[in-house]
């Protein structure tokens, strides 16, 4: 059984957590794939089959009373993770492109090289948002009979 503080605990970090993804997945708007957005700015989102701004969550631990919030990782285990290298910036693997590319067959497998992917921080951003607001989330949170 849950005391009223251990109650008012989880209320208040689920909706912490629920506000922090909340203006995580708005910061990311949705714009055409050849679209990037600009270095230290949130990146864009693009339509499709998996859109990264559906995968980010958050969660309440009971145990240690905080709450995670972010994306679950998107990438293959040989990539690098998604999530850590669109926030902090990161090297990753790239297709060489078509026209660098005049005698090869487009039937061929394209050959990839490393390229820098510049940060584009966005749970930072939603993070310090939602932090201003805890006050208001812990704010009445026990109530007296």
């Amino acid at each position: 059984m849950l005391s009223a503080a251990d109650r008012a605990v989880k209320n208040a970090l689920n909706k912490y957590g629920a506000y922090a993804r909340k203006v995580a997945k708005n910061l990311i708007k949705t714009k055409a794939y050849t679209l990037h957005s600009a270095e230290g700015s949130p990146p864009f989102g693009h339509n499709g089959i998996t859109r990264y701004k559906d995968w980010i969550f958050f969660a309440y631990d009971q145990s240690d009373k905080r709450v995670f919030i972010g994306a679950i990782r998107l990438s293959r285990a040989s990539d690098p993770p998604v999530p850590e290298i669109l926030e902090h910036g990161g090297y990753t693997m790239h297709s060489v492109p078509w026209s660098e590319l005049p005698n090869l067959s487009h039937k061929a497998k394209r050959p990839k090289r490393k390229k820098y992917q510049a940060a584009r921080p966005h749970m930072s951003v939603a993070h310090r948002a939602a932090g201003k607001k805890l006050p208001v989330f812990f704010r009445d949170s026990i109530k007296p009979f």
